[in-house]
């Protein structure tokens, strides 16, 4: 399986009105199996008064400015006619601050008041988040109420357990309407204690068997292996750094201890990517093509499954802002004009210009171009959809490579060159930077 991860807003426009929209996805069908994808993962597309989207007003809506219900249930339709599975992100930690629910909790009405969380105590009041140290709770007419990712995104109450109906109704709601799963995004921040919020989960998740939840647990590894046996997917942020250092820094002990720590004897599958919307896109960290060529073989050749962040395949560009987001969601490029038919504008350009060469147009000219790369390893990969929960065996370094070999309903060995030097390993020559697939 190989999977893409979208920003409606950036995507593509069908209306003219520069913002992407559920029917541009649609019309990208062919370009997404261009790449070998099977696995969309729709960024939020809810009714939110944000550009992002994690804080939602209505969960059961598709924002207005990407189309309607009735455009979403048609691409379904068709994706799956394709062959290409659905996910979408699902932020159920929060709502947005202007959601119905919340409103009527700042009313006065004590029902939905108590679907957030709500303290007077001066020892409370002082908590901060453990990352920057921004304050948790936020001052209101109705008293101070938690907000762990900012005063718009008040913290719903999981203790409550109509809280925990409504969400299931509300899952329910878009798996009858034909999704294939959902990335749970915060879902260690469920309940801040560990053991009740694993807990919640694993009751959460038994009226949903057989249905795909990717958990986001930023944390260590050992939480991470704990949240894959209650989800089954959880992302490999542990990788992501491992296999980007290795290739920045040439060293290749390094990609061995995050594949020996983060996928090594593991009984749920690992969601590999290198980067996602909370980081810096690849081609700033880094500059050089062939390198990342290298970081993409890697990560399309290790079991689990793996993810492009839209626009990496292009060498796209932006810097995280944990304040200011917009600069790693750009405008996707179709065409070098960046003036064209399906070209979204709702932001302008801070990275990308005119004839700059990231287009898809100019990567599918070029024939050694990062996208025509990645597009030979993702129809590979698609091809051979057992490596998704392939074992890794024979795992060694011998200088400036690595080699190791995939087992599962074939035998397949695979060698990647970190070095700027042609180098040749068990008789095959390898360019700098080069991987080759070879069979066991």
């Amino acid at each position: 399986m190989v999977g893409y991860e979208i920003f409606v807003r950036s995507y593509r426009d069908t209306n003219e009105d520069g913002i992407g929209d559920i029917r541009g996805i649609e019309e990208s069908i062919s370009y997404f199996l261009s790449l070998g994808v099977n696995l969309l993962w729709l960024m939020p597309i809810f009714k939110s008064p944000s550009f992002h989207g994690y804080d939602v007003m209505d969960f059961k809506s598709v924002n207005p400015l990407y189309g309607d219900i009735e455009d979403f249930k048609r691409l379904i339709s068709t994706l799956h006619g394709e062959g290409i599975k659905v996910i979408l992100d699902f932020p159920l930690q929060h709502t947005s601050s202007l959601h119905p629910w919340f409103e009527k909790a700042l009313s006065g009405d004590e029902n939905f008041r108590n679907y957030y969380l709500w303290s007077e105590r001066e020892e409370v009041l002082l908590e901060r988040r453990e990352w920057d140290g921004q304050p948790v709770w936020h001052p209101s007419p109705s008293g101070h109420y938690r907000g762990l990712f900012g005063a718009g995104l008040p913290d719903l109450n999981y203790s409550n357990e109509e809280v925990s109906r409504k969400m299931k109704e509300i899952l329910k709601y878009w798996f009858d309407m034909g999704i294939d799963g959902v990335r749970l995004d915060a879902a260690k921040h469920i309940f801040e204690d560990s053991k009740q919020n694993k807990r919640f989960w694993g009751e959460f998740l038994k009226d949903f068997e057989g249905k795909m939840f990717i958990g986001e647990i930023w944390a260590s590894q050992d939480t991470v292996d704990e949240y894959g046996e209650i989800f089954g997917y959880v992302f490999n942020f542990l990788l992501s750094y491992s296999i980007k250092e290795s290739v920045k820094r040439g060293d290749p002990d390094l990609l061995i201890e995050g594949i020996q720590e983060s996928l090594k004897d593991k009984s749920y599958i690992p969601v590999n990517f290198l980067t996602n919307h909370d980081m810096t896109r690849l081609a700033d960290e880094i500059e050089d093509e062939r390198k990342r060529k290298l970081a993409f073989s890697i990560l399309m050749t290790l079991p689990g499954i793996p993810f492009i962040f839209y626009g990496e395949e292009l060498g796209m560009k932006g810097r995280y802002d944990p304040f200011f987001t917009e600069d790693v969601l750009e405008p996707f490029p179709w065409r070098e004009t960046l003036y064209t038919r399906g070209q979204t504008m709702w932001k302008s350009f801070k990275y990308l210009r005119a004839h700059s060469g990231f287009s898809v147009e100019a990567n599918e000219s070029r024939e050694d171009s990062l996208l025509n790369h990645i597009k030979e390893l993702g129809k590979w990969r698609r091809s051979n959809p057992w490596i998704d929960v392939a074992s890794i065996d024979g795992l060694e370094r011998r200088g400036s490579t690595i080699s190791y070999e995939l087992v599962g309903e074939r035998r397949i060995r695979i060698f990647h060159n970190f070095s700027k030097e042609e180098v040749e390993i068990e008789g095959i020559p390898l360019k700098p930077y080069e991987s080759f697939i070879a069979k066991g």
